[in-house]
């Protein structure tokens, strides 16, 4: 991971309030009085933010991760540099 990349995440994960903000801006959908324990070492996968929704009032605890994908598509991301979208019609 690149230094930029390494503080852009840092900076997003600095608090809770800026994890929310961050995760609304990717295209989440995240309710009203959320809580993330611990910001830094939660993962909300936002390569798909439309299938990502947490409601109001949800208290997330420590070590959290929502994941949108299977992790396969990180082998050809790996190998060609590019996301290969695997949702939708066609």
């Amino acid at each position: 991971m690149g230094i930029i990349r390494k503080f852009k995440t840092l900076w997003h994960q600095r608090n809770n309030k800026a994890y929310i903000s961050y995760l609304r801006k990717q295209g989440c959908e995240i309710g009203d009085d959320v809580l993330f324990r611990d910001v830094s070492t939660t993962l909300i996968d936002c390569t798909r933010p439309a299938l990502v929704s947490i409601g109001n009032k949800v208290d997330i605890n420590r070590h959290f991760q929502i994941l949108t994908h299977d992790w396969g598509c990180f082998i050809l991301r790996g190998k060609y540099n590019d996301f290969v979208n695997s949702s939708g019609g066609g």
